[in-house]
């Protein structure tokens, strides 16, 4: 841990340190397993911003409802356990399992690519994300976005602490 020394020692002008997240699933013996990683993260004195439900629920392809059949609140139930933030639910999503298997056969670009280039992968304004654009139209898309969010504000939040007690350090 010596080689991660310097970055749990926040200055003025990276007032932030190491967080984390931890990602459990509904089941019982994976809240078990993510017990020992908060356990791990008390030992560390790493923050945890928070906790996120993974395979919790189906998406339909179809319509994009959310079914609880693989069981549901496990993660919900831990985190206001344990005090921490519960930051969302992601279903199984197998519009976003064909996209990305789409990808990997080659059969949408995964890459920035412009309309004039012959599918070559371009930066700049004229740039289009094909992989992006029907990741955006997702149950999941949707659901990581809010979860995002919540850990954006946490990043922002412990920074603005962090700048906080370091300038009443230096008065």
């Amino acid at each position: 841990m010596t080689h991660l020394h310097p970055l749990f020692n926040p200055t003025a002008e990276r007032p932030t340190t190491p967080s984390s997240v931890l990602i459990t699933t509904p089941q019982k013996t994976a809240l078990n397993d993510t017990v020992k990683s908060l356990s791990f993260t008390k030992k560390l004195a790493l923050p945890v911003l928070g906790l996120v439900e993974n395979m919790s629920g189906y998406a339909c392809p179809c319509c994009g409802e959310i079914s609880d059949c693989f069981g549901r609140g496990g993660g919900e139930d831990m985190a206001d356990h344990n005090h921490i933030n519960f930051l969302g639910r992601v279903p199984i999503d197998t519009v976003l399992v064909g996209l990305l298997d789409a990808v990997s056969k080659g059969e949408i670009q995964g890459a920035a690519i412009s309309d004039e280039s012959d599918g070559e992968i371009v930066k700049g304004e004229d740039a289009t994300f094909p992989l992006l654009d029907k990741y955006n139209e997702t149950t999941s898309s949707k659901v990581w976005k809010d979860i995002t969010e919540k850990i954006v504000q946490g990043v922002e939040g412990r920074r603005t602490d962090i700048a906080s007690k370091l300038s009443g350090l230096s008065v």
